[in-house]
Parts: C-alpha cells; structure tokens; sequence
C-alpha cells in the first residue's frame, strides 16, 4: 500500500484517513490482474480501522463507481491481515462465497432451484471458524431470529449431518479452545444447533457459571442460556422484548430477562448434574 496526498471530499465526513495506491497481489474475486495498481481510500472509525502505513497488507472490498474504486462498506471496506493465516482465512471464505454464487447461478440456468439459504448457512459456519473472519459469520445472527425460531422448534428433529459437518467440527473445537465472552459467543452456538457436542455444553456451562454473578449479567449470556437449555433438550419459551406497545421500559424488561437467568440458573444446573467451574476470561 502506497499513501497519497489527495482527499476524497465526498468521503471527509465519514472519517477519513487517506487516499491510498493498492498493488495487487492477489484477486480472489473480480477482473482486476495482478501487479495491477488500484487507488482507493480508507476510512477511520470503524472497527476494521488501524494505523495506515506503507507497505501494509490489506483485504480491499471494492466497487468502481463513475471511474474510482471505492469500499464496499465505507467503514469496513479494507480489512487488515495481521498473519498469513489471517489471508488464507480471508481467501478461503471469499473463494467460498464466489464458488456458492457460481453454482448457483448455473443451477439458476440449467433451470433449477437451488436452496441458497442452505449455502449461506454453510458459508456462516465456515467464516465463523477462523477470528479474523468470525464476525462475518455471525453478523445478522441476532436474538430476534431466534426467538422466531423457538416457535418451530422440534427436540425430536435428528442433529444437522449436512455436507459441512467437517466445518462444523471444527467450530466446536474452536469454541471450546478459545470461548469469547461476548455477544459472538451466543450467536456461535446458533450455528451450531443440532449440532450435539458434550465439550461444547460443558464450556458454554463453564462461561455462563462465571458471567451470572456479574450484575447484571451480560445481555448475550442469557441468549447462550436458551441455547444451552434447548442443546440439553429443554424448549424454552421466547423471552419479553421490547416494543413501541411494551408497558414496560426497554431497561425495565432488560432487567427482568437478566433476573430470570439468575434465578433459573441453579435449577437448571440442578436438573441436569451440572457442575461447572468459572473460567479466566481472555485479556481484552
């Protein structure tokens, strides 16, 4: 990466950070060659953001627009690999997304109906693997599509075998070697429900046992909580949540969703001989 001088003005207001000049080295999805110099932009305040100097490595995602190449997102188009295995992470689910496109695509025009919504979930499974790369496969997994989800839920229904089981493994082992304390936790353990795993069960019980004395506890904590009930066969009924017709405040219903964790917690470890042990949470 090579700083230049020139300011994009439409862009000043976002946070600016600087005009750059990007020789390619590799391109895992689009026309442009390798070798090929690219002039964009990066934008500070954003949690892609970090300190802009020359002959950084980046992951750019670009769009040309009227002539000039431009973030896809404006505040997480160019993400910052640290390691070569922050690049494969990032070549492996961008070649992912491609190849899914492609596919389906030539299904589209042989005529069939391929089940995209299968492949997406696929593709979140195998982003949420890597660190660098989880968010992305996380991001949009929030607690309203699973409230929305508990209304069809079926403890009978057997545990998922697709065809990335291998991936699914291997986020298990990832979640019970490096668990996270925060919302990332409770929307790894959706990508794998009916996914049984004892190790999992056991860590989730290990990180919700050391966040329920925290007052109050964490919003994602008690999310993880539905899940580790219903992944223990339990079927938990959705929690309260706020609305513009709520009686109750936004904080108030908050409040009441955090006490009722505390309190169901010791029967719930009770019901199901648990005895988990509190953790050491990771340095932020």
């Amino acid at each position: 990466m090579r700083e230049r001088p020139n300011d994009p003005e439409d862009y000043v207001g976002l946070g600016y950070v600087a005009s750059v000049t990007l020789e390619v080295r590799e391109t895992w999805k689009g026309s442009v060659r390798t070798g090929e110099r690219v002039e964009t932009f990066i934008l500070s305040a954003s949690p892609c953001d970090t300190n802009v100097q020359v002959g950084l490595t980046v992951v750019a995602f670009l769009n040309k627009e009227d002539g000039q190449w431009v973030p896809v997102w404006p505040f997480c188009g160019t993400r910052f690999a640290a390691s070569d295995s922050d690049v494969e992470a990032y070549r492996r689910v961008i070649t992912a997304a491609r190849q899914a496109l492609d596919r389906w695509i030539q299904a589209r025009l042989a005529g069939e109906t391929p089940d995209f919504e299968e492949a997406h979930s696929d593709w979140r499974v195998l982003a949420a693997i890597h660190p660098v790369t989880r968010w992305d496969g996380v991001s949009g997994l929030g607690s309203e599509e699973f409230d929305a989800v508990h209304s069809v839920y079926d403890p009978r229904a057997p545990p998922d075998r697709s065809r990335v089981q291998g991936y699914r493994d291997e986020l298990a082992r990832d979640v019970v070697a490096y668990p996270s304390f925060d919302n990332t936790f409770a929307l790894l353990l959706k990508l794998l429900r009916g996914f049984p795993n004892k190790d999992v069960d056991r860590v989730v019980a290990n990180v919700l046992e050391t966040v329920v004395t925290e007052n109050p506890p964490p919003h994602w904590a008690i999310f993880a909580f539905d899940l580790l009930r219903e992944r223990m066969g339990e079927h938990p009924s959705p929690r309260p949540r706020w609305s513009y017709s709520s009686e109750k405040s936004f904080s108030e219903i908050e409040a009441g969703n955090a006490q009722d964790f505390v309190r169901e917690w010791p029967d719930f470890k009770q019901r199901h001989g648990l005895k988990p042990q509190p953790i050491q949470p990771p340095a932020k």
